[in-house]
């Protein structure tokens, strides 16, 4: 059974004196959404900076789908942030038991991570042409499962670029400029990078 990942974006603002997470996501209408339904339409769908689903970099960000050793995770999971903001807490109230892993990590963590490992150990069942261009000319596979009955495909490990890290970071960094005023790309300090922070959860 395949899994996948709910991912929202959050960020801290300074309200009545006090530092609290606000919700950074992109609501849209729902068109189908009739007041009083009974047919579970929600009123807003939340269009997420990410929906892929990429086993390695669930991993990575909680050690979700580890199939190997080498892709240590940036943390185990925390579990839902206390002072998470009340949409989040009330979508995660709505998954109930098919939520799990729940934890948040803030674009510092995520970018420290990316600059230290920069690459990612993959692994899994190809076929026999594509391990030996792996083998042979260094041609990275582009399918690969974790378990079949064909017998005739290899198990093979390789390592890549973290293609999937970097495009998570580049829309948590294009959401964070909009909503903590950071304009013409100039650089971002430390305190806005912990600031700034993506809460998730997986269900299978």
């Amino acid at each position: 059974m395949g899994c996948d990942i709910h991912l929202y974006t959050e960020a801290k603002d300074t309200k009545n004196g006090k530092k609290v997470w606000r919700n950074t996501d992109d609501w849209r209408l729902n068109p189908y959404y009739e007041k009083g339904n009974t047919d579970g339409e929600t009123e807003y769908n939340l269009k997420s900076i990410y929906h892929d689903r990429d086993y390695e970099l669930f991993t990575v960000l909680a050690g979700v789908r580890q199939y190997n050793d080498k892709n240590v995770p940036i943390s185990k999971p925390k579990g839902l942030p206390r002072d998470a903001s009340k949409v989040v807490k009330e979508s995660s109230a709505d998954y109930g038991a098919d939520g799990h892993s729940h934890s948040f990590l803030t674009y510092a963590e995520i970018e420290d991570y990316a600059n230290d490992v920069g690459s990612v150990v993959y692994s899994g069942l190809i076929t026999p042409e594509a391990a030996k261009k792996l083998e042979k000319d260094g041609e990275l596979p582009q399918e690969w499962c974790q378990g079949s009955t064909d017998k005739t495909l290899v198990w093979a490990e390789w390592k890549a670029p973290f293609a999937s890290l970097q495009k998570l970071l580049k829309k948590m960094e294009e959401r964070m400029r909009d909503e903590l005023w950071i304009f013409n790309d100039n650089p971002i300090e430390t305190e806005k990078k912990n600031d700034f922070r993506i809460v998730f959860w997986f269900d299978n």
